[in-house]
């Protein structure tokens, strides 16, 4: 029925399904080129310049026919509605990606955007895209190639691309950033001297502190769980089981539950240690962390409205006493956050209550222009103002609901196209969908 997936598919689907006049949609439906597409006999890309052209369609409506007749064609192959909706707004976030690439900003809460890098070494790891990453930050035509000579050389990362931003003067580099550019990318050269001076950069508890910095003594749980992700990664992993042994004993305790020193929301860190968890499945000390991780992410799914916690006000009145100007923070489950827990769930194969209710609300979330509105990736130590990235939220919620759309698809059974006598290529047609919304092979860009 459909011979490939044009090249304005994209285009054609965020323009939406609006309804049409009732006149107009009964001559589709009972057109002789509406026939011949179900029947396989056009393409629905020559049905839709024929029909148009019959109708003098103006070319909003032509834009709406082509996406009715997306619908209805996968309809067909047998995959499930909720599975085409999904693909839908899955590729809206795709052409919202390749329309901001090399311009994913953050934000700082009620202030400014800059640039980093982190965020993008996170949007890289789950789009597997050069196209939307910019690490130079006085080069404006930066090519994939570009991207590809900076990254094969392991080096320590800044967290700011350019000048630091709502901080001190200087920054130095940390190993979050730098653990993240190790796992978006496998570099050819300098990995090992690269891990060797995380080491030496170990606490008296033999905890990886964050920054390269012996006046930041900063250790942070969910930065260690991407040390030990990386140390993991680069078969190095008997070095590093100290920082293990503090992920589970904090992933037990919940000592998490109010954010982090630097991140907002738990979801990072389920999100950090599940990627761990379904990396290596055949390493008992990591496969130990599943069961309390699976257990936490039941406790929250569903979950949108939180108060200020105990640890948060302790932790405001320490900071006055001191003269530091601080507020309680309450917890924030937004886009980013929801998002976080479904891949959570995916990355382990879990199906918790209250996901659906959890994936519902993060397709509900998606803005007119394709993209996810502006989700907490970080936080500032000190000041604890929050950093936000619609690239970061939009990126993972394409995965998320990719992903989703690739399960609820219904696949035919051999039985059924049998009996309907339907050729043995449309499961292609429909692989190529299902494969193409969970960002298998409809990237926005190619690496």
């Amino acid at each position: 029925m459909i011979q490939a997936l044009s090249s304005n598919w994209i285009y054609y689907i965020t323009a939406g399904l609006a309804t049409l006049p009732e006149e107009t949609l009964h001559h589709i439906i009972t057109c002789k080129e509406w026939e011949a597409l179900e029947h396989g006999e056009i393409g629905e890309h020559e049905a839709v310049q024929r029909i148009t052209a019959s109708l003098f369609l103006p070319s909003e409506h032509e834009r709406k026919l082509e996406t009715l007749f997306y619908k209805n064609a996968f309809s067909n192959f047998g995959v499930s509605p909720q599975a085409i909706d999904l693909g839908s707004q899955v590729l809206q976030g795709k052409a919202w990606l390749q329309g901001n690439a090399r311009r994913l900003v953050n934000q700082i809460e009620g202030s400014v955007t800059f640039e980093d890098t982190f965020s993008q070494f996170l949007i890289m790891e789950v789009t597997n895209d050069l196209s939307l990453l910019r690490l130079h930050p006085h080069k404006d035509l930066e090519t994939n190639d570009d991207v590809r000579n900076t990254m094969n050389v392991a080096k320590k990362w800044n967290y700011f691309l350019d000048k630091p931003v709502g901080t001190t003067k200087t920054f130095p580099p940390d190993v979050d950033s730098t653990s993240y550019a190790l796992l978006a990318f496998t570099p050819n050269v300098g990995v090992d001297d690269l891990l060797d001076s995380m080491l030496a950069n170990r606490n008296g508890d033999g905890l990886v502190q964050t920054y390269w910095d012996p006046t930041r003594p900063r250790v942070d749980i969910c930065v260690l769980t991407n040390v030990v992700r990386v140390f993991y990664k680069y078969d190095r992993s008997a070095e590093i089981q100290e920082s293990l042994a503090y992920i589970s004993e904090g992933l037990t305790s919940g000592t998490y539950m109010s954010g982090t020193r630097h991140y907002c929301t738990p979801e990072v860190f389920f999100f950090f240690v599940s990627q761990l968890v379904a990396a290596h499945p055949y390493a008992p000390e990591i496969q130990s962390l599943r069961v309390p991780l699976a257990k936490a992410l039941a406790s929250r799914m569903g979950l949108y409205e939180f108060e200020v916690t105990q640890a948060e006000l302790d932790l405001a009145e320490a900071s006055q006493a001191k003269g530091e100007k601080y507020e309680a923070y309450v917890p924030e489950v937004d886009s980013l956050a929801i998002t976080l827990r479904i891949l959570a769930c995916q990355s382990l194969g879990l199906r918790p209550k209250g996901i659906d209710q959890d994936i519902s609300r993060l397709a509900s979330l998606q803005c007119d222009d394709g993209g996810w509105p502006l989700g907490w990736v970080c936080r500032y130590g000190r000041s604890k103002l929050r950093i936000g990235s619609r690239g970061v939220t939009t990126a993972y919620a394409v995965k998320a609901l990719g992903t989703e759309a690739m399960m609820s698809a219904q696949i035919m059974n051999v039985a059924h196209l049998e009996l309907n006598e339907r050729p043995h290529q449309h499961y292609g047609h429909q692989d190529r969908f299902i494969a193409g919304v969970a960002g298998q092979q409809l990237s926005v860009g190619q690496p």
